[in-house]
């Protein structure tokens, strides 16, 4: 009865977390190289390998000429990356663009090709690290949101 009533309360609690998890609260918070940053949300948020999202910069509100209806806002979208190691409470995410390389070999003559991921365009001086020792830079503290 208690392991089943613990298990209820962080069910719970993990339910109120992606509810207002992927509001607005999610940052950057690490940039460990220009191809690798950490967010400050993990499995605790629902969040899992692979999971994608888009760092912004939050725009100005837009409104409907005729109705004056608010819309939105229209935010610049500095990057999108995907999870690619997650921890409980923060995520690596790497960019999603990748770009196709074709190349001859040149022992074999013959065309070969893979594709690697590109580089994020990160503020260099915030580059701290990770396992060693409109603005459209990624800087600590932009907002990230998850995208489907």
């Amino acid at each position: 009865m208690k392991e089943q009533k613990e298990t209820t309360e962080m069910e719970d609690r993990l339910k109120m977390k992606i509810e207002l998890g992927f509001k607005s609260d999610i940052k950057v918070i690490k940039i460990i190289d220009d191809m690798q940053i950490v967010i400050n949300a993990g499995t605790e948020y629902g969040i899992k390998n692979g999971d994608k999202f888009e760092i912004y910069l939050k725009g100005i509100e837009i409104f409907d000429p005729v109705t004056n209806e608010a819309l939105g806002t229209l935010d610049f979208i500095k990057a999108r990356v995907q999870a690619f190691t997650v921890y409980p409470k923060m995520t690596i995410c790497k960019n999603e663009r990748t770009r196709d390389i074709s190349f001859v070999d040149a022992l074999s003559f013959w065309p070969k090709s893979y594709t690697q991921r590109e580089s994020l365009n990160v503020n260099k001086d915030e580059i701290s690290g990770g396992f060693e020792n409109a603005d459209k830079i990624i800087r600590i503290g932009d907002l990230v949101r998850r995208v489907d």
